[in-house]
């Protein structure tokens, strides 16, 4: 994963963009009805935090600002917790 987030920087920054989003990390990729389940790594929780960790460093480590996406609100929307 951190390989792949360093080819992700190293590609945003040959092309001049010096901010990205990185991968998306939340419960939302276990409820079907969220959407957008492709953006993330998968329905496990640690695997996916410590995956959208390693490419969100290696996006970093190429001199790109990133930051992970996490949404949360959309799924405590639909299942009405808390």
């Amino acid at each position: 994963m951190l390989k792949y987030g360093q080819a992700l920087g190293k590609e945003y920054r040959g092309k001049g963009i010096h901010v990205a989003l990185g991968p998306f990390i939340g419960p939302i990729g276990r409820v079907v009805r969220g959407g957008r389940n492709w953006e993330g790594l998968g329905s496990d929780p640690y695997l996916n935090g410590i995956g959208g960790g390693a490419i969100t460093k290696g996006i970093q480590e190429q001199g790109v600002i990133a930051t992970p996406k996490v949404r949360d609100s959309r799924v405590m929307r639909h299942s009405g917790s808390l």
